[in-house]
């Protein structure tokens, strides 16, 4: 980038050209300039010479110091000195010299009288030269406000024709987007119905399965119940827990009150809790027996346990009831006694026949669940399916009237930048 002289040297260079122009007509002969360098012609003048018309005119001395700062500043880390210090050094020295020559010309002048006219015609000269240089630099500045009018006037002429073709194309993107709105109305409310009948037929379905499962449910807690009261305890473990609430029946009520008990057996009463369940009152036979075959279903190991459990309470009853001087039933021999082991084990085979058939018919209607739990999740991921659809219909909306929006916004600023810039022209003018 070239450099410019600053407004201080250029009062330098203008100072210097009148000392330089000794007859003051406003320019610099051959002889003029190399007076200045001690009479020795340097090849200076040729190079300000630009119009080869052999004298200088100020513009062209100006060019000349500008040329210089320029060629200077290229040379600077060579020299290590800027342009504009060099060219400053250049002029002092010219400076001195004219002054000396001028000096010694006014000397000879004093002798006629005429130094002090020679300073007033030098002033003068230096001024006239000043608003020469005033009035081409306003010339310069004339045209590049001309040069900015013509270019502004081109720019309102490009926004003109841009702010019609954008009114054309607003034109065509409404009609275009009325016809996507009526469009997109038209399909949404299909699909909105279209949507709400299929969730609608969906729901009832859904209705539907849930009656079943709910049908299901209840029949397979019946058949839990039912394969409850067929499940067979092991011989001594049934066996064992009779002879045990019998023993703890002090009364012979058929239930066991949680203080009988823990009359003797303290220590284990969380059974009593568990058997009990919620009634919290007494306990039963039945509730005691459905207990142990709950826990007999949970696997051998808690069977194992369960077994020992009640043996050991069996074992304490019995002992309780012989210090008390009774001798507990089943300890008492008879004849009637192998009757019934043989009625107990025709009930047995009994029970074992009608578990076998709760069992087979608890696998069918397991099956039957199974299916309703399949159908039931297919029906969830057609709701699914039929929602995703929904939401990405009112994205697709969205999207469009979101890109209309835009497009009416750019169409707002270009208009809106493109108009002042035309009103604006005038004042510039």
């Amino acid at each position: 980038m070239e450099a410019e002289l600053t407004a201080e040297l250029v009062q330098q260079a203008v100072e210097l050209f009148a000392l330089i122009d000794l007859n003051k007509d406003g320019n610099v002969t051959r002889d003029e300039f190399v007076l200045q360098d001690g009479g020795l012609d340097t090849g200076m003048f040729d190079q300000v010479d630009k119009d080869s018309d052999g004298q200088v005119t100020v513009e062209e001395f100006l060019v000349l110091l500008k040329d210089k700062v320029n060629q200077s500043n290229r040379l600077s880390k060579e020299t290590g000195m800027s342009g504009i210090r060099k060219v400053e050094l250049d002029l002092t020295r010219m400076r001195m010299n004219a002054e000396m020559l001028i000096s010694m010309r006014q000397r000879g002048a004093i002798e006629h009288g005429l130094i002090e006219a020679q300073r007033e015609t030098q002033q003068a000269y230096t001024k006239t030269l000043e608003t020469k240089v005033e009035m081409s630099s306003a010339k310069n500045q004339q045209d590049l406000a001309l040069q900015q009018l013509k270019t502004a006037q081109k720019a309102d002429s490009d926004a003109q024709r841009k702010v019609e073709s954008c009114e054309l194309q607003l034109l065509e993107l409404s009609r275009e987007v009325e016809e996507l709105r009526a469009a997109a109305a038209n399909k949404a409310s299909a699909s909105e119905d279209a949507v709400k009948a299929a969730v609608q037929a969906e729901e009832n379905e859904l209705k539907e399965v849930k009656e079943t499962l709910h049908q299901k449910s209840a029949l397979f807690a019946d058949l839990q119940l039912q394969l409850l009261k067929a499940t067979q305890l092991p011989g001594d473990l049934q066996s064992h827990s009779v002879e045990m609430f019998n023993l703890i029946d002090a009364d012979a009520d058929g239930l066991i009150s949680r203080e009988e008990f823990c009359t003797l057996h303290a220590a284990d009463a969380f059974i009593f809790d568990e058997a009990v369940g919620e009634s919290k009152d007494s306990l039963s036979l039945e509730q005691l027996t459905n207990w142990m075959k709950s826990k007999v279903s949970e696997g051998s190991g808690i069977m194992t346990k369960l077994t020992a459990d009640i043996s050991r309470l069996r074992t304490v009853s019995i002992r309780a009831a012989m210090q008390r001087g009774a001798t507990p039933k089943f300890l008492q021999t008879g004849a009637g006694q192998s009757a019934e082991i043989v009625q107990l084990k025709k009930q047995l085979l009994q029970e074992a026949s009608l578990a076998d058939r709760t069992e087979q018919e608890l696998a069918k209607r397991m099956v039957g669940l199974v299916e309703a739990t399949r159908n039931r999740l297919e029906m969830q991921a057609r709701m699914q399916g039929l929602q995703q659809k929904l939401e990405g219909e009112a994205r697709r909306a969205n999207e469009m009237t979101a890109k209309v929006k835009q497009v009416s916004e750019y169409l707002k600023k270009v208009c809106g930048a493109a108009v002042p810039t035309r009103v604006g022209l005038p004042n510039a003018v």
